[in-house]
């Protein structure tokens, strides 16, 4: 009888503590946090500065960005697609954020993570009142302080019923 008493409450203790330590050892690194922060912010103020040449300058020299109309491949890809996109658009209140459950680091050098995160800004096409837009991004990102992208993919989140009245 006691020892099934003491199987039984060994049980619940690995049961209980196992989510705990899980839970620790799954919080993000703050260095990579701070990155991920820095990151947005970057693309924040040069996607609210209509600069084309800045955000490709985000990417690395052979970074991938899949967007909704293609990937790209390299920075001078990159810059010709953002010029393209940037001649028609005009871009307002960009506010990017991470999600801090998904910054995870790359390897064992410490010289990338990968994250995830929400995206919203307005958008003025061709002249015509700014409309809201959102929707989600991944990335892979470099962690010596430029917040500069190897690889990047976004997507645009359908307007609701009630945005498009």
């Amino acid at each position: 009888m006691k020892i099934r008493l003491v199987v039984a409450l060994a049980g619940l203790a690995i049961r209980f503590t196992a989510p705990v330590l899980a839970q620790q050892k799954d919080a993000p690194d703050p260095a990579m946090v701070k990155a991920a922060a820095h990151s947005c912010q970057v693309y924040d103020d040069v996607y609210n500065n209509n600069d084309p040449e800045a955000l490709a300058d985000l990417f690395t020299e052979d970074a991938v960005l899949v967007t909704d109309s293609g990937i790209f491949h390299g920075r001078d890809e990159i810059l010709k697609y953002e010029k393209d996109v940037f001649k028609n658009c005009h871009f307002s209140d960009h506010k990017g954020a991470a999600d801090l459950a998904s910054i995870h680091p790359i390897g064992t050098d410490g010289k990338q993570f990968w994250a995830t995160g929400t995206w919203s800004q307005k958008l003025a096409y061709q002249g015509a009142p700014a409309q809201p837009m959102s929707g989600y991004w991944s990335a892979i990102v470099l962690t010596d302080g430029t917040g500069k992208d190897v690889m990047q993919t976004w997507n645009i989140t359908p307007a609701s019923a009630s945005q498009t009245k």
